[in-house]
């Protein structure tokens, strides 16, 4: 009786253990998704089949009258996206699903940008987990595109270095006036270099 007792205080001990261990992760992950859904950029984890696991609120947002839920194919999503004029592409639907598939296959992919009807430019970055899982990562690059496009909008040449006389932009007027160097006018490349 004495070592039924000892066990049995044993097991209450364990299950109140298990419980505050319970509560604490349940807590961890909320508080997880409330900080992930608080980012104004889209977050989604595919599994290694290009199923959708989960999405923060700011990805499924960029699909207003899409049904986007978890378990949904990656090829779904685009297919769903290209059909409805949803993004903008420049060649034939199953080309771009078939680069966009590609790209997200990928393990090193340079990211890519995508324009929305609704007028957002959108930067993918893809980056694969450990365990196999594709995350996406939808960056709002709507007003970063908004100021190239006044950039070059400028109707004389318009050039700007950062403080270690690096080349961060200039608009194709400025690239027209100094032909001989326009090849060298990349981000990043220093003054000096150009000339």
């Amino acid at each position: 009786l004495t070592e039924a007792e000892a066990l049995k205080g044993q097991q209450s001990r364990f299950v109140a253990d298990l419980d505050r261990a319970h509560t604490a992760a349940v807590m961890a992950e909320r508080r997880l998704w409330d900080s992930i859904n608080s980012i104004k950029d889209g977050f989604a984890v595919f599994d290694s089949g290009l199923k959708l696991v989960t999405a923060n609120t700011a990805y499924l947002t960029l699909f207003p009258d899409r049904t986007i839920a978890p378990g949904i194919g990656y090829a779904e999503i685009l297919r769903l996206s290209a059909l409805s004029g949803m993004v903008e592409i420049e060649q034939p639907v199953e080309d771009w699903i078939a680069r966009m598939l590609a790209y997200a296959e990928a393990d090193r992919a340079e990211p890519v940008v995508l324009r929305f009807c609704s007028g957002t430019w959108v930067r993918l970055v893809n980056q694969r987990s450990r365990d196999g899982d594709l995350v996406l990562l939808a960056l709002d690059i709507t007003d970063q595109m908004r100021i190239w496009a006044a950039i070059e909008a400028i109707p004389d040449g318009f050039v700007l270095f950062d403080r270690e006389e690096r080349l961060l932009t200039c608009n194709q007027h400025y690239r027209d006036t100094y032909p001989a160097t326009a090849a060298a006018m990349l981000p990043g490349a220093r003054f000096e270099d150009i000339l």
